[in-house]
């Protein structure tokens, strides 16, 4: 049986915004309703553009490469921090989230090129509307 790895396709971000994220979780981590919140490390922040799930490992050399030619056509673009919210709600807060703004449109094309290189590998299609968060 092959190992299975929990895969996800990201953006990275940048150091200083990293750094500016966790200046602001370290500020919300004094709040009252801190205890309630799932804590990210800041390294582990990213913008999340398809998750896969559990994908076979020898499934990953073809659907790499399938989705680095997915994504070749996409000029760079920039995004900015733009926005705080919490899930399920600001007053029982479990996620807290950071909004972008900027290219989202580039960003969001960019998602559905990499959705349909996954679909092509039999993976669910996004039911949902892409949204930087």
């Amino acid at each position: 049986m092959s190992e299975t790895l929990r895969t996800f396709i990201a953006i990275e971000l940048d150091e200083s915004i990293r750094r500016a994220i966790d200046d602001v979780q370290n500020q919300l981590k004094r709040e009252h309703a801190a205890h309630l919140v799932r804590w990210v490390a800041p390294a582990n922040i990213h913008v999340t553009l398809k998750f896969l799930g559990d994908v076979d490992a020898d499934q990953m050399p073809a659907l790499q490469n399938s989705i680095t030619d997915a994504c070749k056509s996409t000029p760079p673009f920039t995004l900015s921090i733009a926005g705080l919210g919490a899930f399920p709600n600001t007053r029982r807060p479990n996620n807290i989230w950071v909004g972008a703004s900027g290219q989202i449109d580039v960003a969001a094309q960019l998602a559905q090129k990499i959705d349909d290189a996954c679909v092509a590998f039999g993976f669910a299609r996004e039911e949902r509307p892409f949204t930087v968060h």
